[in-house]
């Protein structure tokens, strides 16, 4: 028998190779704003009360600095240096200011490597009397596979009685992605309120301030944020909630036309204790305001069109991507765009009823989502049932998150039932007064009776007894017609109100709605799994990385077409407001032709814009003219498919007393004999020349989304709207060197001058 050998014993330890601090880069942190908001948290969690973000895109560099505490030698040995330190969860609470950590898994220097290639980390820290500065220098591109992780030298000065203050400083040089415009406009709007700025007193602190942010991009456009603070106090009420430890929840709603409300929750909330949150509705309708002077209704539209919506804030801090501009976690869209009317709270149902609402119609006076502006609050002293995702966007889906989502969609339907008998009874009162009014006007002098209110059978019978009898000077019955027109009108009105709403639902498809948000979750996966496909292709051999860099380049082909047609639907569905404006037809068209990106990419069709940058329409509602514009463009679309020549051009402009919109385009042409056979409802292709066979080769994804086989109602809606204010539609003659002329012409009225 042989003699066994004596295994060999030991300890054997973890390494960690440098491709993990790339993988995490490009998993943990997917977009340039969270990378650049993680920096931000992190001189939030060192007391800092300001920080300043520079993005120098001509020198490829980025610094964020604040006036926080700074770090040690030894807490940058020990802290910084080590992945996956448990430094915050040791200490939960900033040492001034006693804020709670933002985070506890070392996000900020992955976020670093997301963004550049170098940093140079600079700090300064008290160390006893004395300041301490450190420097550290990482070359990111140093961490690459096969290589130990403690093998890499990251060099570093260390000084004693350096400066005089505490900070940090953070360059990051070449950057990996180029910014544009659209990507500033992003980082100031997902900026401008990621801190929760409270006055906030903490028991054994120092009262904190809150902390400012600047964030400066020489080269590029500065736009001008406007703070919804500012006016939220003005719009037709706010509601707010408070969850006790308990799980209790009060919610109070202070509003226009009514007492304070207040009410608490039937449901117990456990995972909730300790969230508070406060919202503002801001309807469209400014008359229905507290203070409806604070802003012009344009100024609204465009601010609740970037930043409406309701944040969540963790520990003071935003969490992304809740409330931006196309993130409806709440599925009030969705609502919206199913129609859902009826509330199915049993609550809420004898409340509807009890002051004489149709519960099973209630909801449909429900705010749209970008109406609403509210915050938040939960913090992870009260409550640690928030878990937030490892890539930071937003929490994973647990009980705390369902409960959180159902506790406020109840609380904004509550709101709603005031809402809507706010709505009833101004309504009411105004039929009422024009009611009594004309009444008034009616009475004989002679007449002794008691006075009643009119009635629109009233009104209509004066009418057609003034116009029969010819009276060639109406003297004061000029003053009772306006009254009785006034009355007709508002009987009327709200179903004018519907059919607008009707067309507009009908020119876009009211299914798009209903998915856009879920069309945005994806575009964010694509993006998410193309940049990790290329980061992998980096790491291999040349055949296996083409294979993967061409797969990559065609998830981006996919995500560029889903994001031009989700800015398009999002375009039409924040649009149903039916209160008549005037809008600047540029930036509406611009709107437009961004939607329709994608078939100038895929096709190759040419826009051409003529229309003066102060150019405005007559009063209309925003859902007709964009409709109007939609419906023309896809058509001209559709018929340059099939020429060599793909051009479109629009024209828009006035002579004072009409706008005139003129599409031209070099597609197959209309014969003049179907100029006005098209205006009909249910007419498409008349010449059988639009849809031939080449138009069946297009992507389907291309032409299921915008090229599509007419049904024939496109330009009817045009024609539809245009008559109703007065205006008109025709085919004419088409310039040199295009097929087809369309033409729009909408009237100003005199008060519109």
């Amino acid at each position: 028998m042989m003699k066994q050998e004596t295994a060999d014993s030991g300890w054997l330890p973890f390494s960690v190779d440098g491709q993990l601090v790339g993988e995490l880069g490009e998993r943990l942190v997917t977009r340039n704003h969270i990378a650049l908001a993680e920096l931000i948290k992190n001189a939030y969690d060192a007391d800092a009360t300001k920080c300043e973000v520079l993005i120098d895109v001509d020198s490829s560099t980025i610094i964020v600095e604040d006036d926080g505490n700074g770090m040690t030698y030894d807490n940058v040995r020990k802290h910084w240096m080590r992945i996956g330190t448990a430094n915050k969860l040791a200490t939960p609470v900033s040492p001034r200011f006693g804020r709670p950590r933002t985070g506890n898994k070392g996000i900020g220097r992955f976020a670093c490597q997301r963004l550049g290639e170098r940093l140079v980390l600079e700090t300064a820290a008290r160390s006893g009397k004395r300041i301490q500065e450190t420097v550290v220098d990482f070359d990111w591109d140093q961490y690459k596979p096969g290589i130990d992780i403690a093998e890499i030298e990251n060099p570093y000065t260390s000084l004693l009685d350096k400066g005089h203050a505490t900070k940090t400083i953070l360059k990051i040089e070449n950057l990996r992605e180029s910014w544009t415009q659209g990507d500033i406009n992003t980082l100031r709007r997902e900026t401008i309120e990621l801190a929760a700025i409270r006055d906030v007193r903490r028991d054994g602190f120092e009262d904190d301030p809150g902390m400012e942010i600047v964030v400066r991009t020489p080269g590029f456009k500065e736009v001008e944020s406007v703070l919804l603070s500012q006016f939220e106090d003005a719009g037709w009420g706010r509601l707010t909630a408070t969850v006790s430890e308990s799980g209790e929840a009060i919610l109070k709603l202070d509003a226009k036309g009514s007492t304070r409300k207040e009410t608490k929750v039937d449901t117990k909330c456990p995972d909730l204790a300790g969230v508070e949150f406060s919202i503002a509705f801001l309807p469209m309708v400014r008359d229905y305001w507290r203070n409806p002077s604070v802003v012009r209704s344009a100024t609204v539209k465009e601010i609740l069109r970037e930043q409406g919506g309701i944040r969540i804030y963790l520990n003071e801090f935003r969490v992304f991507p809740y409330g931006g501009p196309d993130d409806d976690w709440l599925g009030l869209e969705f609502d919206t765009a199913r129609r859902f009317a009826r509330l199915t709270d049993q609550h809420l149902h004898n409340l509807a009823k009890k002051l004489g609402l149709n519960p099973k119609r209630a909801l449909l006076d429900a705010p749209r989502y970008r109406s609403l502006v509210g915050r938040v609050y939960i913090s992870q002293r009260k409550n640690g049932a928030f878990e937030p995702k490892m890539d930071r966007e937003g929490f994973v889906e647990n009980n705390a998150l369902k409960a959180l989502r159902a506790l406020v969609r109840h609380a904004v339907h509550w709101l709603t039932v005031y809402y809507g008998l706010y709505k009833k009874r101004r309504k009411s009162e105004q039929r009422k007064k024009a009611a009594m009014e004309l009444a008034t006007m009616f009475r004989s002098a002679d007449d002794g009776s008691d006075i009643r209110p009119a009635t629109v059978h009233d009104a209509l019978a004066w009418i057609d007894r003034t116009v029969s009898e010819s009276l060639p000077k109406p003297g004061d019955e000029t003053e009772t017609a306006k009254k009785a027109t006034e009355l007709v009108r508002s009987v009327l009105d709200e179903q004018t109100a519907a059919l607008a709403s009707l067309r507009s639902f009908h020119a876009t498809g009211g299914l798009v709605f209903s998915f856009n948000h879920e069309v945005r979750n994806v575009i964010h996966e694509l993006k998410s799994t193309t940049n990790y496909l290329t980061h992998i292709a980096k790491r291999l051999a040349t055949k296996e990385k083409e294979q993967l860099l061409a797969l990559a380049e065609k998830l981006t082909t996919s995500e560029n077409r889903l994001l031009q047609l989700s800015k398009l639907f999002n375009m039409m569905s924040s649009s149903r407001s039916v209160e008549l404006e005037r809008f600047r037809i540029k930036p509406l068209l611009d709107r437009v032709l961004e939607g329709f990106g994608i078939v100038q990419s895929e096709l190759a069709v040419s826009f051409e814009v003529h229309a003066r940058e102060n150019l405005v329409s007559p009063e209309i509602t925003e859902a007709e003219l964009l409709s109007v514009f939609v419906n023309l463009v896809s058509n001209a679309v559709k018929a340059v498919y099939n020429s060599a020549r793909r051009e479109i051009r629009i024209e828009a402009f006035s002579d004072g007393d009409q706008l005139t919109i003129r599409v031209c385009d070099t597609g197959i042409g209309l014969d003049e004999t179907h100029w006005k056979t098209v205006l009909q409802p249910m007419v498409a292709d008349p010449s059988g020349e639009l849809y031939v066979d080449d138009f069946d080769s297009i992507d389907d994804d291309l032409k299921d989304s915008l090229l599509g086989r007419g049904s024939g109602i496109g330009l009817s809606v045009v024609d539809d709207i245009s008559q109703q204010y007065g205006g008109k539609v025709f085919f004419e003659a088409p310039p040199d060197d295009f097929s087809t002329s369309i033409v729009v012409v909408l009237p100003y009225d005199k008060e519109d001058n």
